[in-house]
């Protein structure tokens, strides 16, 4: 007959967890769990190998081939359609533009040019300069043919087109530039005159200034709208008229001729 004791140790001992063994099990279990539910896991196997993109061949390109218009009185060629041809008629018609402020006389002088942005537009139109803004190039030749600025800056030549005329028919001259510049009085006059040496005209077409300093900034007073002494006026005709005179019927080599004004409110050009 068996004792207590050896009862005792025949009976299967229940496998027993310490406090830190418990928490440890708990913790890994339920990082897995979350893992799992935020789309862990194990990796999904790779995918099939794809072939390089490089080692894949596409058709060429072919890019459209431009088609000539036909001659005049010739049909088209096979294959293909040309534009039709677009012919430009004749400008027609009146354009009026309204400012918000009164049209000062003294708008259509350059020699007296504000720093303004509006007297500008009256200049660009009337007018033409030995260089000016052009749409895509800035400092761009008008009147002159071509342009050179010294590499010390202490001197600019200029080379005129040929055969540029003013409104009323006379040509523009080497002297009416030399005119324009030195008997200008408008914005920043002074620091042009300051810098000036003097003008040379060695030729019926070229003009060269010559400036007491390096004169850096003589470009961007003289071709832009900082001052009006780069739009160049007939010198006779102003001579003749007079400063008063010229702003009641200005003369200019711009696109547009001066017709008549109403001073003070309106302005006609044409």
């Amino acid at each position: 007959m068996q004792s207590d004791a050896e009862r005792s140790r025949d009976r299967v001992t229940a496998p027993t967890l310490s406090r830190r063994a418990f928490l440890k099990l708990a913790g890994g279990t339920a990082s897995a769990a979350l893992l799992s539910a935020c789309g862990g896991g194990p990796p999904a196997p790779p995918e099939a190998t794809r072939a390089p993109l490089a080692a894949r061949t596409m058709a060429p390109v072919v890019q459209p081939q431009a088609t000539a218009a036909p001659a005049a009185g010739q049909p088209p060629a096979p294959g293909g359609t040309a534009a039709p041809g677009v012919s430009r008629g004749e400008p027609r018609g009146q354009f009026s533009e309204g400012f918000n402020a009164s049209i000062s006389p003294v708008w259509l002088d350059p020699q007296e040019a504000q720093p303004q942005a509006t007297p500008y537009n009256f200049f660009y139109a009337l007018h033409d300069a030995l260089v000016k803004h052009m749409p895509g190039r800035e400092f761009a030749p008008s009147l002159a043919e071509s342009y050179d600025i010294a590499p010390d800056f202490k001197s600019a030549t200029f080379k005129l087109r040929q055969g540029v005329k003013f409104h009323d028919g006379s040509n523009v001259t080497p002297d009416d530039v030399k005119f324009s510049y030195e008997q200008y009085r408008g914005a920043n006059a002074k620091v042009l005159h300051d810098k000036l040496d003097r003008i040379d005209l060695p030729d019926d077409r070229t003009v060269k200034f010559f400036f007491k300093e390096p004169f850096l900034d003589f470009l961007m007073l003289y071709g832009g709208n900082a001052s009006g002494a780069g739009w160049v006026v007939p010198k006779a005709y102003y001579e003749k008229v007079g400063k008063d005179g010229f702003k009641r019927a200005p003369i200019g080599a711009g696109p547009y001729r001066f017709v008549k004004q109403a001073a003070g409110a309106s302005c006609s050009i044409a």
